[in-house]
């Protein structure tokens, strides 16, 4: 891969989040195709997160960070592992249920958020991970007032498709 001197999108948002909304489409734009094509190629990369989105001189994304990707996931086909990291994993990967590519659109809706807002939609205030998990897996996210209904719809929708355990132990 070449050289992405923009360095990755991680240091944009500590630089720049909470992102305006135009520049936020910008690169779910950006995220979102390159995501789509890999869920065509039956790529499941499941670890979305800022540090795996690279940027170039011009601002354009490429995705990377493959070490932890499941390959030939097509169709009905379900995968299993409770890999990726922490604040951006989904339900059914902290539970250990069978998934697909639904994981990389959680983890790109909690990506969004983070760029929205500069804060993690699920993380426990004092960091602790099993209340992380908790949050992951039986809350529903909360929107400051501040964000635009469409971009609420927009990250519950499309992004954040993940389903929450049915019940609490």
């Amino acid at each position: 891969m070449e050289y992405m001197s923009g360095g990755d999108l991680m240091e944009l948002t500590e630089r720049v989040a909470p992102f305006e909304e135009d520049f936020l489409r910008f690169y779910a734009a950006e995220i979102l195709y390159g995501m789509q094509y890999l869920h065509i190629k039956g790529i499941v990369h499941r670890d979305i997160k800022p540090e795996s989105i690279l940027l170039d001189s011009a601002g354009n994304i490429k995705i990377a960070d493959f070490g932890l990707a499941a390959l030939k996931v097509f169709g009905s086909t379900r995968i299993t592992g409770r890999v990726g990291s922490l604040i951006f994993i989904a339900a059914e990967v902290c539970a250990d249920i069978p998934y697909n590519a639904v994981a990389d659109y959680f983890s790109f809706g909690v990506l969004l958020y983070l760029m929205a807002t500069a804060q993690y939609p699920f993380l426990s205030r004092d960091g602790d991970a099993a209340a992380t998990v908790d949050a992951i897996c039986y809350s529903k996210v909360r929107f400051p007032r501040s964000m635009s209904r469409e971009l609420q719809d927009f990250i519950s929708r499309v992004a954040l498709v993940s389903h929450p355990v049915s019940d609490k132990p």
